[in-house]
C-alpha cells in the first residue's frame, strides 16, 4: 500500500532559506511522528519517530534542526553535516522558534542559540560551547541589530552586543585551549614518567652484574680489535695482536667499563627512598638509615643535631655520592647528608671501600677464540695445551711488604722447554716485562728453583697492591693470569704531584677576542708551582698546554689520560686560563678552536671537566682546581636544572669569578687579576710563619688581592679538602 506523506513546514521567517534546502522537517501521519525528509530523493534522512521537529537556521552553509524526544519531551539538535549524530542530545526544555522577537539564531555571531533547561535560559552555539550559562529567567533575541537581552531572576537585565558575545566566546575558546594544552602536557608528562620508569627498570636489570656488563662491553671490542685489517701486513698483525697485548687491551677496556658501570648506576639515583630505621642511638650518636639499594647505612649525627636531622629528614639532601664495585654489584663508597635547616653536613663512608680492588676480565671469560695467524694459504691455530704456565713461588698470597723494592720468585713451565717472556701488571697498570736475576750458587749447594725478579711497588700504607703475572711463549699465546695480593706496611711516602695547566690567549674564531695573558698565566703557574712544591711531594709531573696545542680534542684526551695515569693518594693541581662562555644553563671553557656562537661541539663543557675530576677523586686522589675564566663560578653552583657543583670529597676549587661575572686581565699586573693573586700567594705572600701555604690562607689572600684590582670580580672557593698545606716555601 502506497503511503501518503503530509508535511508541516515551520519557521516561516526563514522560508527563503528553506526553499534552497532539500531536507525539511516533516510529519508522517502513518508513523505518527516528526522527522527530516529529503524532497528530492523522497527519503527520510531522520526517521519520523520524534514528537516535534523544527528548522533552527543555517550558518556557513550548514543547516541546523531541532528534534523533540517523545520519551522525555526535551529538544536536541542535529545538523546537515551528519543526520545520524547529535550535536546536542535532547536536553533543552525550550528553544526559540520565532515569536515576538523572531531571531533565535545569529548568523553573524557564529551559530548561537537561545534555549532553556527547565526554567533557566542560556545561550549556546553549534560548537557545543555554553556562551551564557543556564541561570537566567529569560533571554530575548533581536534580529535587527543582533542584540541579546538577558533578564535575571532578581529583575535585572543586561544587553549584549555582537562584539560582547564574540569576546565571551573567544575567551571561553582560549580557556578551553589552555585546558586542553594543560591536559596534553599532563598526559605527555605521565607517559614520559612511565617510559622513564620502564627504562630505569630495564637499566637496573642490565646493571645487575658488573661481570656480565663488563663482558658485554669488552667482548665485541676485543673481537674487532683482534681481526686482521684488510691493509695490515701479517708481520705487523703478529706484532700487534699478541696474547700480552690482548690482555692489556682487555684490562684497559675493563677499567673503562668499570667507570661507565658506576656512572650509569649513579645516573639512576640509587639513593632514592631513604628512610630512618628505628630510633636514634643516643649512646653512639648514630642514625640507622635504610636504603632499598644499599641496605643499612650508619651515619654519625651529633646528639645536638639529631632532633633537627629527624624532623627535617624529608628535606635532607644527598650530596656527592660516590660508588665502587663490591661482590660484582654496585656499592656505596661515600655520601654527604646535608641538612638545609641547620646548614650542616654529615658524611657516610663505607670502610669496605678501602679494600676495593679492580676487577679483571680475562680472555677465557669472554669466550674468545684462540688466535689464528694467516700466512698465504696456510693457517696455524695455537692449541690451548701449548700455553705456558706461571707458578709464583715467593712471596705467598696475602703477604706484607715494608719496602718498595720487592723480590718475586717465579717458575715458568712450557711444553717445549723454551723460555717465554714474563710480564706483570701492578694495580691494573701497563704490563712490564721482567728480566730474571743471575743467580750465583755455591759449589755443592742445591740449585734454587725458579727465577728472581725485582719489582718496585706502590707504598700506600694499609692499602692492598694487586699483581697480575702472565707469560708469553714463542707462539705468542699468553698463559693464564696468576694474581697476587700484597699489603704495604712500611713508612708512608710523600705523594706525587701531577701539575696540569691549560692557557689559551689566541683564538681561531672571530667571535672570540684574543687575550693577552692567559697562555702566559698557565706557563707561569706551572713554573711557580714546581718551585713552591718544596719537599711536600716526592716529585712533580708537569703538563702545560697553551694556544695552538690547546684544542678541544687535545684537552679532552689529555684530561682523560691524566685520570687514567694518577694513582691513589696522588695530588693533582689543574689550572685553566682563557675565555668562559655561557649558553643557556651550560658553561664552557673555550679552547683555541672554540666558537662562542656554537660552543657545545667546539669547546670543553664544564660538565666534562667535572666528570674527569670525579674519576680522579674516585681513585682516592686529592684534586686542586684553579680556573681563571669568565663565569668559572658556574663550576660550583646550580644553574637552572643542571647541577654542576664540584663539591667532591677530596677536592678544592678556586674560581676567578661567579657564574654571572667576567674575569679581568690587568696590563699593570701583566696577568689576569685572579692569576696574579694566585701566583703571589703560592710564591710566599700567603705563607704563614713556617713558610706553609694552606688552603684557607690562599683563599683569603686571593679574595683580598682581586678586590683591590677589580671590585666587580668575586673569586669563589669550594673546599672539600679541609685545612691542608698545599705548598711549603723554602727559607
Amino acid at each position: 500500500m502506497k503511503r501518503t506523506y503530509f508535511f508541516i513546514i515551520a519557521c516561516i521567517t526563514i522560508l527563503t532559506n528553506l526553499n534552497a534546502q532539500e531536507v525539511q522537517p516533516g510529519y508522517s501521519p502513518s508513523d505518527g511522528g516528526h522527522g527530516l525528509y529529503n524532497n528530492r530523493t523522497k527519503t527520510w534522512m531522520v526517521s519520523p519517530k520524534y514528537s516535534g521537529s523544527e528548522v533552527i537556521g543555517n550558518y556557513d552553509g550548514v543547516y541546523y534542526y531541532a528534534l523533540k524526544d517523545p520519551t522525555n519531551g526535551l529538544w536536541g539538535i542535529i545538523s546537515s553535516k551528519n543526520y545520524q549524530q547529535w550535536i546536542y542530545s535532547p536536553q533543552f526544555t525550550n528553544i526559540y522558534f520565532g515569536g515576538e522577537y523572531g531571531l533565535y539564531f545569529f548568523p553573524k555571531s557564529g551559530g548561537m542559540f537561545c534555549a532553556s533547561k527547565k526554567t533557566d535560559w542560556g545561550l549556546f552555539d553549534t560548537e557545543e560551547n555554553i556562551i551564557l550559562p543556564f541561570k537566567y529567567k529569560s533571554i530575548s533575541c533581536r534580529d535587527y541589530n543582533c542584540k541579546v537581552i538577558v533578564y535575571d531572576w532578581d529583575g535585572k537585565n543586561y544587553c549584549y552586543e555582537y562584539a560582547d558575545l564574540r569576546k565571551i566566546k573567544n575567551q571561553q575558546a582560549e580557556a578551553r585551549r589552555q585546558q586542553e594544552e594543560l591536559k596534553k602536557k599532563e598526559d605527555e608528562e605521565r607517559l614520559k614518567k612511565l617510559a622513564e620508569m620502564k627504562e630505569k627498570k630495564r637499566k637496573e636489570e642490565e646493571l645487575a652484574s658488573f661481570t656480565t656488563y663488563a663482558q658485554n662491553f669488552v667482548q665485541p671490542k676485543i673481537a674487532q680489535w683482534q681481526q686482521k685489517g684488510e691493509f695490515e701486513k701479517t708481520e705487523a698483525y703478529r706484532q700487534r695482536v699478541t696474547g700480552g697485548n690482548r690482555q692489556q687491551k682487555i684490562d684497559s677496556l675493563t677499567t673503562v667499563a668499570e667507570q661507565q658501570f658506576i656512572s650509569e648506576h649513579a645516573a639512576l639515583n640509587p639513593l632514592q627512598q631513604l628512610t630512618i630505621n628505628g630510633n636514634y642511638d643516643a649512646d653512639h650518636e648514630v642514625y640507622r638509615l635504610e636504603s632499598p639499594k644499599f641496605g643499612m647505612l650508619l651515619v654519625n649525627v651529633p646528639i645536638a643535631d639529631a632532633p633537627s636531622f629527624k624532623s627535617n629528614f624529608t628535606n635532607i639532601e644527598c650530596r656527592n655520592a660516590t660508588y665502587f664495585i663490591e661482590n660484582d654489584k654496585i656499592a656505596l663508597r661515600s655520601v654527604i647528608f646535608y641538612n638545609p635547616d641547620t646548614k650542616k653536613s654529615y658524611t657516610y663512608s663505607n670502610r669496605a671501600a678501602l679494600n676495593y680492588t679492580t676487577y679483571n676480565i680475562d680472555a677465557d671469560a669472554l669466550g674468545l677464540q684462540a688466535f689464528t695467524i694467516s700466512s698465504g694459504n696456510n693457517r696455524q691455530t695455537v692449541a690451548a695445551a701449548e700455553k705456558p704456565k706461571v707458578h709464583i713461588l715467593e712471596p705467598s698470597a696475602n703477604s706484607q711488604y715494608s719496602s718498595p723494592e720487592l723480590t718475586i720468585r717465579c717458575n715458568i713451565e712450557t711444553s717445549d722447554g723454551s723460555t717465554p717472556a714474563l710480564y706483570v701488571e701492578i694495580n691494573g697498570g701497563e704490563a712490564i716485562m721482567l728480566t730474571p736475576k743471575q743467580q750465583m750458587q755455591k759449589k755443592g749447594a742445591k740449585p734454587m728453583e725458579g727465577n728472581e725478579y725485582t719489582l718496585t711497588l706502590p707504598t700506600d700504607r694499609d692499602r692492598v697492591c694487586n699483581l697480575a703475572f702472565y707469560a708469553i711463549g714463542n707462539n705468542d699465546v699468553p698463559s693464564e693470569v696468576k694474581k697476587l695480593t700484597l699489603k704495604y706496611v712500611g713508612e708512608q711516602p710523600k705523594p706525587m704531584l701531577h701539575l696540569y695547566a691549560v692557557g689559551v690567549s689566541d683564538y681561531a674564531s672571530d667571535d672570540l677576542q684574543n687575550l693577552k695573558y692567559a697562555a702566559k698565566d698557565a706557563q707561569q703557574f706551572a713554573d711557580v708551582v714546581k718551585t713552591a712544591a718544596g719537599n711536600l711531594y716526592r716529585g712533580v709531573k708537569p703538563q702545560v698546554i697553551v694556544n695552538k696545542s690547546a684544542t678541544k680534542q687535545n684537552v679532552e684526551q689529555s684530561l682523560a689520560q691524566l685520570a687514567r695515569d694518577v694513582r691513589q693518594d696522588d695530588v693533582i693541581m689543574l689550572f685553566f686560563s682563557g675565555h668562559g662562555v655561557r649558553e643557556g644553563e651550560d658553561t664552557y671553557f673555550m679552547t683555541t678552536d672554540g666558537i662562542a656562537a656554537d660552543p657545545a661541539p667546539t669547546s670543553i663543557d664544564f660538565g666534562y671537566i667535572k666528570k674527569r675530576l670525579n674519576a680522579m677523586v674516585q681513585k682516592g686522589c686529592k684534586v686542586v682546581l684553579f680556573m681563571d675564566a669568565c663565569h668559572s663560578g658556574a663550576m660550583q653552583t646550580k644553574s637552572g636544572t643542571r647541577d654542576l657543583s664540584m663539591t667532591l670529597p677530596g677536592m678544592i676549587g678556586f674560581y676567578s669569578s661567579t657564574r654571572l661575572e667576567e674575569s679581568a686581565e690587568s696590563d699593570k699586573l701583566g696577568n689576569g687579576a685572579f692569576t696574579r693573586a694566585l701566583l703571589d700567594g703560592i710564591s710566599g705572600k700567603a705563607a704563614n710563619g713556617k713558610g706553609e701555604v694552606t688552603t684557607t690562607a690562599l683563599r683569603n689572600y686571593i679574595e683580598a688581592e682581586v678586590s683591590k684590582v677589580n671590585d666587580k670580580q668575586t673569586p669563589l672557593t669550594q673546599n672539600e679538602l679541609g685545612e691542608v698545606v698545599l705548598f711549603k716555601i723554602k727559607k
